[in-house]
């Protein structure tokens, strides 16, 4: 696997990432910093779907350096995948750094 220079931002947000997923039912959203992306990145577009289902990425997140370390801090983090069984949800991160996330359980 690459650098996982997002790690450390994913890790700052995960409990107010995971919060939302818990406290509304249909969507929430953070705004995040473009420029704590631009510190660790050199990427023209920083956006992202992710599908989570039991905390897992269900999704092709290859592409996305970004998702791919919000996946991996998610599933390395016992609280977050507690939280997550028997959800499914969905992350996605637009072109203006809001972090839209959806809860999708059936």
């Amino acid at each position: 696997m690459g650098e996982q220079l997002y790690f450390p931002i994913w890790k700052k947000r995960l409990g107010d990432i995971l919060d939302l997923s818990e406290h509304y039912s249909s969507a929430s959203s953070i705004q995040l910093s473009q420029s704590h992306f631009d510190e660790v990145g050199n990427r023209r577009d920083y956006s992202f779907n992710l599908i989570l289902v039991n905390g897992q990425a269900v999704n092709d997140i290859s592409g996305s350096a970004v998702a791919r370390d919000l996946a991996s801090v998610i599933a390395e983090n016992t609280d977050a995948m507690a939280r997550l069984r028997n959800r499914t949800i969905r992350i996605n991160m637009n072109q203006h750094f809001t972090l839209n996330i959806f809860d999708q359980t059936p």
